[in-house]
């Protein structure tokens, strides 16, 4: 199952993650286009179910329209996806070819997370920054 408190995202991480721009983000987020969008001390955060359903919206495109809400409340209740899953009735995707150069990310991302990416108020208004440097984490997690 997956750990809810520790996979909290900021816009700047989801863009990053999902390869999307910083604006699309936000405009998700302002117009609760991606489900599980809190604000934790004047942050605003996604949590990985989220996360995972942004980036299947995103990677899909136009060509398939698939509801958020939907597919945030499947990856709540079966996690991180294995093989495949359903984002629709009678509708399955390959985990890999719709969610896998973002699984790549999130993996690195998540290593990296553990002691060499901050985020402080005071620094770069809590962007996530490589330790010890103003170098934003997005600018090293970029292909």
């Amino acid at each position: 199952m997956v750990n809810r408190s520790a996979d909290r995202f900021t816009p700047q991480e989801v863009a990053a993650l999902v390869g999307v721009p910083l604006r699309r983000v936000q405009n998700a987020m302002t117009f609760r286009r991606i489900p599980g969008g809190a604000s934790r001390g004047g942050r605003r955060e996604v949590d990985l179910p989220g996360l995972l359903a942004f980036a299947t919206v995103a990677r899909l495109g136009r060509d398939i329209v698939v509801k958020p809400t939907s597919l945030y409340g499947r990856f709540r209740r079966m996690g991180m996806p294995r093989r495949s899953f359903e984002i629709g009735p009678g509708v399955t995707a390959q985990t890999r070819a719709v969610l896998g150069p973002i699984l790549d990310r999130l993996d690195l991302y998540r290593r990296a997370r553990g002691g060499m990416i901050v985020s402080d108020p005071d620094i770069m208004g809590g962007a996530p920054v490589v330790k010890g440097t103003r170098l934003p984490r997005a600018s090293s997690m970029r292909d």
